[in-house]
């Protein structure tokens, strides 16, 4: 990390940047929940409150990070439609059923 750029305190979780003119910016930093996690993969909200759910005691059945593992370990079901429409169907012509799933049939 450049010497202009450091971060304050690491419990912070915040960013001091210097600009060209010599503006002193404090950026904070927010890590991503495992519930924005499986967002950005794509996953649908009843799912994810599925993986999410709580026992009678209040504690996550899966730990946190189980659940940042399994969202990582995923791939973006939309981008993954998206390369099969476009093998399948090379000319653009994209099938999909009243459901919006692609239907080969």
């Amino acid at each position: 990390m450049r010497k202009e750029n450091y971060i304050r305190n690491h419990h912070e979780k915040e960013i001091i940047h210097t600009a060209p003119n010599g503006k002193k910016y404090s950026i904070q930093i927010r890590k991503y929940t495992p519930r924005d996690c499986f967002r950005l993969m794509g996953v649908h909200e009843a799912d994810i409150d599925k993986l999410l759910s709580k026992e009678k005691s209040g504690q996550l059945i899966i730990c946190k990070s189980k659940l940042y593992a399994l969202a990582g370990n995923s791939i973006v079901t939309n981008c993954l439609t998206a390369m099969f429409e476009e093998l399948i169907f090379p000319s653009g012509n994209h099938y999909h059923d009243k459901s919006g799933q692609l239907s080969l049939f």
